[in-house]
């Protein structure tokens, strides 16, 4: 039991220890407006859904319905995410397909034809899964598809964005940029820096482990009175 527990608490402390989504205070008044990820680099706006919230109106899309708020089409959100300014940082963007360019890139086939690297990660797919199915410490997730930066990989093939549901860690592919809409988290490279009092966020894993640890914790302090009463 000791040994078992000894090794449970060790675990824990390593993944609290681990690298987690540190909030970041951008202009100073005491909210969190951001999110850095240590291990991507990436800041990521805690707003999920920041271009409804700025009170934008509804669009249409290329067929002339009506999307959701905060739906855009692709032009559309290259525009938005160029032109955003969050309390003085700007540099934001898309968030972007991670594509090993070169000659060895894996080749994904469907019933008609083949595509290159629509395999490959996303910056979309591994915050999806840090979230692990959950909005996490973010506002206004929507349960839809976020569009990523559409990329060739450097091949002669037509431009492949990805579209991925954070809550369901889905995702498809689609090369008809004329005719895709979708919601947009905004994205940039690097810390925006820390400003103010923030508390870091722990991974979910880190709140299981911590609870796993306490609950035996307390089973091995219950024996433990239990055999010095007999």
């Amino acid at each position: 039991m000791r040994k078992l527990l000894a090794a449970l608490l060790a675990l824990a402390s390593g993944v609290a220890s681990a690298q987690a989504l540190q909030a970041r205070d951008i202009d100073g008044n005491g909210s969190v407006d951001a999110y850095y990820d240590v291990a991507q680099n990436l800041t990521w706006l805690a707003d999920a859904n920041y271009y409804a919230t700025l009170g934008n109106p509804v669009g249409r899309n290329v067929f002339g319905q009506p999307m959701l708020p905060g739906q855009m089409t692709y032009t559309a959100a290259l525009s938005f995410v160029d032109s955003l300014n969050v309390y003085g940082v700007d540099d934001w963007r898309l968030p972007a397909r991670l594509l090993p360019h070169g000659g060895d890139n894996p080749i994904f086939c469907n019933a008609t034809s083949c595509n290159p690297r629509m395999s490959s990660p996303s910056e979309l797919s591994f915050l999806a899964g840090t979230l692990a199915g959950t909005s996490g410490p973010f506002s206004n997730l929507q349960n839809g598809q976020y569009m990523t930066l559409a990329d060739n990989g450097g091949t002669s093939f037509a431009p492949v964005m990805e579209l991925r549901n954070m809550y369901t860690n889905t995702r498809q592919y689609t090369d008809e940029l004329s005719n895709v809409y979708g919601f947009v988290w905004a994205v940039r490279t690097g810390d925006v820096g820390l400003v103010g009092s923030v508390a870091a966020v722990p991974e979910p894993s880190t709140y299981a482990l911590s609870l796993a640890g306490l609950l035996l914790t307390a089973t091995w302090c219950r024996r433990k009175r239990q055999t010095l009463r007999r």
